[in-house]
C-alpha cells in the first residue's frame, strides 16, 4: 500500500466515524445531514460502499467504541486533514440549521481536548468548504 492510499484511506474513516458521531450526537438524524453527508462523499472521494459498509458497522458497536476509532483514524491523519475532518464536522452540525448542545460538545471534545487544534483554524476551513458546495 503506498502511503498516499494510507492517508486517503485514514482520512476515509476519520470522515466517516465523524459523520456518524456527529449525526447521532443529538438522537435525531435530520435530512439535511444526509444530503451533506452525500456531499462529503463525493467531494472528499470517499467509495459510497465502504462509506456505507462503514456506517454499518458503527451503527452495531457502542458509541464509545466508534469515537475512539475515530480518534485514533484522526491521530493517523496529517494536521491539514485533521482539520479538514473537524471543518466538515461543523458544516454537517450546521446542516440542519444550527448546532445542538450535544453536537457542540462532541465538536469541542474532540477539537480541543483530543486533536488540540486552533478552533480559528478550523472556523477557515470551514468557510472554505462552504464556499465549494455553495452554502
Amino acid at each position: 500500500m503506498k502511503v498516499n492510499t494510507i492517508q486517503k484511506e485514514n482520512l476515509a474513516e476519520a470522515l466517516t466515524s465523524l459523520y456518524f458521531l456527529m449525526i447521532c450526537a443529538d438522537k435525531y438524524i435530520d435530512t439535511r445531514e444526509l444530503e451533506m453527508g452525500r456531499i462529503m462523499r463525493s467531494l472528499e472521494n470517499i467509495d459510497e460502499k465502504q462509506f456505507f459498509g462503514r456506517i454499518d458497522e458503527y451503527s452495531n458497536q457502542d458509541n464509545r467504541v466508534v469515537y475512539n476509532r475515530c480518534i485514533d483514524a484522526l491521530e493517523r491523519c496529517d494536521r491539514q486533514d485533521q482539520v479538514r475532518c473537524l471543518a466538515w464536522m461543523k458544516v454537517i452540525a450546521f446542516s440542519d440549521g444550527s448546532m445542538a448542545t450535544r453536537e457542540w460538545e462532541l465538536y469541542q471534545n474532540i477539537c480541543l481536548n483530543e486533536i488540540n487544534l486552533d478552533l480559528n483554524e478550523v472556523l477557515e476551513e470551514q468557510k472554505k468548504i462552504r464556499t465549494v458546495i455553495g452554502r
